[in-house]
């Protein structure tokens, strides 16, 4: 008994889903809305990722210079443990960052949506990225 309620419930949550997906379609002024707000996404992650980065980086060599100015040996150590610690989080965060940013600059972004407006097939890499909440937005 308890195995056929879960197959039907099963069964009835994939027709659900299944048909859910089916009846979704959009225009093409929906999927150019979402394409915008994918590269508008990426690139406030890009810039967020960057500036963290960045600060870490930042305060580590403010660490660093206040360790190499102590003569307390465990001032020093505290000091250039958090330098080595913040760079390790700031320099991959960084370089994250700025990744993503050459990834979705305003000038790509320009260019898929103009060839999409002439006809052209959104790259596969988009299509990829683009989810359901890109639309909603």
């Amino acid at each position: 008994m308890f195995i056929r309620a879960t197959f039907l419930s099963v069964l009835f949550c994939g027709v659900l889903f299944t048909s859910a997906a089916q009846t979704a379609s959009y225009t093409k002024a929906d999927t150019a809305r979402a394409v915008r707000a994918l590269f508008d996404q990426r690139r406030s992650s890009a810039r967020a990722l960057t500036a963290v980065g960045g600060t870490a980086m930042g305060i580590s060599a403010v660490a660093a210079i206040g360790g190499a100015s102590t003569d307390d040996g465990l001032v020093r150590a505290f000091l250039f443990g958090n330098a080595v610690l913040l760079s390790a989080v700031g320099v991959p965060l960084y370089l994250v960052g700025r990744k993503h940013h050459k990834e979705v600059t305003l000038a790509q972004e320009t260019a898929i949506m103009a060839a999409y407006e002439q006809g052209q097939r959104l790259p596969p890499l988009v299509i990829q990225r683009l989810k359901r909440r890109h639309f909603a937005l």
